[in-house]
């Protein structure tokens, strides 16, 4: 038998069969049903209900939204502001603020602090993923499991991904936008700070090793271009969009080449400052390691010079008009699609002309270092297979041909003498040839010093006259050729 519980804060009415409060707070008269039924346990809950009313007026700690948050909003509001005239601003607990109504306000200051472009990018975020699927929940609900599960759920919904996985670096951003949210409305109600997102982040990682960045399956890395599909696919690109494609086949994005405007074009190099993403001109690139200098030769620099001759803007690239800013989606079923199919090649991505890029330098053997720049990567070791592709099989028989193809002058003088020692040594007059007995390393070497011997940019005499007499190999002091070798 239940024990009987009599209130000891105010009084319990009986009006039409349902039970009603009359109290008295802050010396404010209280009326309003329970919205339950009279019945001994309803009476009991109602009791001990009062009674607790009545401990967290004494101890100061009664928040009336907390113990009424059905009340109408005329007696939150009149409540609200008793409270703040009582003890200041009133403590928000993390049960008390939905995500959506933070993200709301939060949206509305950061628009004084942000870009336009930012802007955008964060209300399409906030819009079209964290309100419509995790806005409901508070911020005491924002745990590890609904975030895990929030990634779980962040795919397409429409077109012809419909269902498939947004790309990482998508879900990281949409995360990254959530978690910084969290973190300053964790300073702003002074809650404590516990990091619920690293299984999150950990939960993307799993997906990314099964699937690439358009959200389908992994099989492998993308694919790095041979010289001969690339020769048979332009002829086939209209010969507006030639310059677009091979300036993609040189490292650089769509956004950058959107936003490249003819200020940017040198005589002996491009300059990178600017992108074109979601409709607006961006006046600096995503990251600081995006802005850059590229100085890829002669070859390159005149195809970006015929590109800015035939735009009638001030952008370098444009639609066939030479008036109309580019289009990716229209580019890629109109100009790339057709192209593909019609020089018979399999389907590609775009972005696997930065990746060829890379591929392609890294076996021209163009320092890492410099690599890393030209790409705008913040560090070498993203310089990886798993990034830029698998090795292509008969791509190293390419090598000399990609050289001619794009012009010696993209290789550093030095870059040259390590990855064309037997060229060098050719055009000193030596005939580092199989009969001389020399291993590829001992050639590779014998370059290696040549190319020291020089004197205020001036080689040597004795070398200036090789090409008529190649001196004698016995008296040159390098050591036996199998020791070099070794």
């Amino acid at each position: 038998m239940k024990m009987e519980v009599k209130p000891t804060f105010g009084n319990i009415r009986v009006v039409r069969g349902y039970l009603h409060i009359d109290c008295r707070i802050y010396k404010e008269r209280v009326r309003m049903t329970s919205g339950m039924e009279d019945t001994p346990d309803n009476q009991r809950d109602l009791a001990v209900f009062l009674n607790d009313v009545r401990a967290a007026l004494k101890n100061k700690t009664f928040r009336f939204k907390e113990f009424f948050p059905n009340a109408d909003q005329e007696k939150l509001d009149k409540f609200a502001e008793l409270e703040r005239s009582l003890y200041g601003v009133p403590v928000v607990k993390p049960g008390d603020v939905t995500i959506s109504e933070y993200a709301d306000s939060w949206l509305e200051e950061e628009k004084q602090t942000i870009h336009a472009s930012m802007e955008i990018d964060y209300t399409d975020l906030i819009e079209s993923r964290i309100k419509p699927m995790i806005g409901h929940l508070t911020f005491a609900e924002l745990t590890s499991s609904t975030l895990k599960m929030f990634v779980r759920n962040l795919k397409h919904i429409s077109g012809k991904r419909q269902g498939q996985y947004l790309s990482a670096v998508r879900m990281r951003n949409i995360l990254n936008l959530q978690r910084k949210m969290y973190q300053e409305a964790c300073s702003d109600y002074e809650w404590p700070y516990v990091d619920p997102f690293q299984p999150a982040f950990r939960r993307i990682k799993k997906i990314e090793a099964l699937f690439d960045e358009d959200g389908d399956v992994r099989h492998k890395p993308r694919e790095v271009w041979l010289l001969s599909e690339w020769l048979n696919f332009i002829m086939h690109v209209p010969i507006h969009y030639r310059p677009l494609f091979e300036a993609m086949r040189m490292g650089m994005i769509f956004s950058e080449l959107k936003g490249l405007k003819k200020d940017c074009i040198h005589d002996d190099h491009i300059e990178i400052k600017r992108s074109y993403s979601r409709g607006v001109q961006k006046n600096r690139a995503k990251t600081t390691f995006r802005s850059r200098e590229l100085r890829l030769g002669s070859n390159f620099n005149n195809i970006m010079q015929q590109a800015a001759e035939s735009s009638q803007s001030e952008y370098v690239f444009t639609m066939e008009d030479g008036k109309t800013p580019l289009n990716y989606t229209t580019i890629l079923k109109r100009i790339w699609g057709p192209a593909l199919k019609a020089a018979g090649l399999p389907h590609r991505n775009m972005y696997s002309l930065r990746h060829t890029f890379v591929g392609w330098m890294v076996l021209l053997g163009v320092d890492s270092t410099r690599l890393k720049n030209l790409t705008g990567h913040s560090s070498r070791s993203t310089l990886t297979e798993d990034t830029y592709g698998d090795f292509r099989e008969g791509l190293l028989a390419e090598k000399e041909s990609i050289l001619e193809h794009l012009g010696r002058d993209i290789l550093d003088p030095e870059e040259f003498k390590r990855s064309f020692p037997h060229i060098y040594l050719q055009e000193l007059g030596f005939d580092p040839t199989p009969a001389t007995g020399m291993s590829t390393e001992v050639i590779k070497r014998l370059a290696s010093m040549l190319a020291t011997e020089m004197h205020g940019g001036q080689q040597l005499s004795h070398l200036q006259t090789a090409a008529v007499q190649p001196p004698d190999f016995s008296k040159l002091n390098f050591g036996k050729c199998e020791e070099l070798g070794a």
